[in-house]
């Protein structure tokens, strides 16, 4: 006898069952008109209350024909509290924004007895409620929308800002162990930042789940699991981005403001966070999907010529089975793998694709045919991807486009705690930047030691410059 095949009703068809339930009509007579067993009909009787309240906290209408299931907060007081601040919001007329809800969660945690030290609101947690509770993002309204690239073009008229100093960043993540048809859901977070003429193409930050991973001049590594927050990006912006381009205006002979263009995500803190106390920094925040950044273009550039090596490598080590590949591929071969893809992408380039922020020309690029058919027929020499066609090609290239981060599952990688090879330039700077932060708050600290440190530290950041340059 086969078995059943599970059926998960939707918090509409539960109201339908309540109501016949009230009506007189059998449980047994229920069960066979939607597919599901006896008990199911019993288990919703029972939680009929609590269904019920459920329904009636939904933001919308429309989701109590959508969803299914009811998820708990781990904070159901935190939940709770929040959700009521957010309908009390709702009835003045206004829509909170993300990053307010996000704001207003953290003063609440903060106040509660019960509250989570660790509690981050981050864009995995924010997420996560909107389900719970149904809200559904705001939808898009008829009004004309903000000419985002012309507020930008004049905001780098009146500041006075040069293609040398004005700043790209963007953020995404990578399915690095992934082949056509054959995904293995491990995943890095990309950080990827150039300067509007290509001159100053800052080395990739690589965010990962393992806590040690051999890097190169072209790679810096930062381990954080499972999911980002705005932590991670201020650490980028302060160690990373900060003390490269400082160095760079100081190679240079180079002065004035520099600025950062970044588009307005959950896990990038506020402009005042980053701009405090930093005089000769400013940055612009772009909302975000309100127009294509030059770095968005740049990243899918990266990621096709990712996957197209690592192709070539899979062929480099044929007649090696696909499967076999996937098991075998580490993190820290696939770090090198980014760093070659990086370094494939011309300086030409990157400028063209600053091109409509900067002259508002449309210039949008997509992934040529010919980069596609050159992909094909590289795949097609490989065992097992012998029959890959196009569209299994395409589909593999924007397998990662709508993937959450702070969803994925993490395989555990291993690594010998010796390291034999010598530390690159990027890796002694890292060493360096943690070493001067943990030193400046250790009562012994001392403006001699602490001087010669930070020399080390620029030494190592000019040799990055100039590595990249050449």
């Amino acid at each position: 006898m086969s078995k059943r095949k599970r059926v998960v009703l939707t918090f509409q068809q539960k109201l339908e069952i309540l109501q016949q339930l009230n009506e007189g009509t059998r449980g047994s007579v229920l069960a066979k008109q939607y597919g599901i067993g006896t008990s199911t009909i019993s288990d919703i009787k029972r939680n009929a209350d609590a269904i019920l309240k459920f329904v009636s906290n939904l933001d919308c209408e429309n989701q109590i024909s959508e969803k299914k299931t009811r998820k708990t907060a781990q904070n159901t007081d935190l939940d709770s509290l929040i959700h009521r601040w957010y309908l009390e919001e709702r009835k003045k007329g206004g829509v909170p924004l993300d990053a307010t809800i996000c704001a207003k969660a953290l003063e609440i945690n903060s106040q509660l007895r019960n509250g989570n030290q660790s509690f981050k609101a981050s864009s995995g947690w924010l997420r996560h409620f909107k389900n719970r509770h149904g809200i559904k993002d705001k939808e898009a309204n008829d009004e004309e929308p903000v000419n985002v690239g012309k507020q930008l073009r004049n905001f780098f008229k009146r500041g006075g800002f040069t293609h040398e100093s004005i700043y790209n960043v963007c953020d995404s993540v990578l399915l690095w162990k992934s082949l056509p048809n054959c995904d293995k859901k491990s995943a890095v977070k990309i950080i990827a930042c150039a300067n509007a003429n290509s001159a100053h193409k800052l080395p990739l930050c690589v965010v990962g789940p393992e806590r040690r991973c051999a890097t190169n001049d072209a790679i810096f590594y930062k381990h954080q699991s499972p999911e980002i927050d705005s932590t991670m990006f201020e650490e980028w912006f302060e160690d990373i981005f900060v003390p490269l381009v400082t160095q760079r205006q100081q190679n240079t002979g180079n002065v004035g403001k520099i600025l950062l263009v970044m588009n307005d995500s959950l896990w990038h803190p506020p402009r005042e966070t980053l701009v405090k106390d930093r005089d000769n920094f400013e940055v612009f925040v772009v909302p975000e999907d309100s127009l294509t950044q030059p770095m968005d273009l740049v990243m899918n550039q990266l990621k096709t010529s990712y996957r197209k090596h690592l192709l070539e490598l899979l062929l480099s080590k044929s007649p090696c089975p696909v499967k076999q590949f996937l098991e075998e591929f580490a993190l820290t071969e696939s770090i090198s793998v980014i760093s070659k893809a990086w370094d494939s992408i011309p300086r030409t380039d990157i400028v063209q694709s600053w091109t409509r922020l900067i002259s508002d020309v449309r210039n949008e690029t997509e992934l040529n045919h010919d980069g596609i058919v050159e992909i094909v027929a590289i795949a097609r020499k490989i065992t097992g991807l012998e029959e890959t066609n196009s569209m299994e090609i395409t589909q593999w290239l924007e397998s990662d486009k709508e993937f959450c981060y702070d969803s994925i599952e993490y395989e555990e990688f291993h690594f010998d705690d010796e390291v034999t090879d010598e530390p690159s330039n990027i890796e002694a700077y890292q060493s360096l930047e943690t070493a001067i932060r943990w030193f400046r708050n250790q009562n012994e600290c001392n403006n001699v030691q602490l001087a010669t440190l930070e020399n080390l530290r620029d030494l190592a950041a000019a040799k990055v410059c100039v590595k990249r340059e050449t």
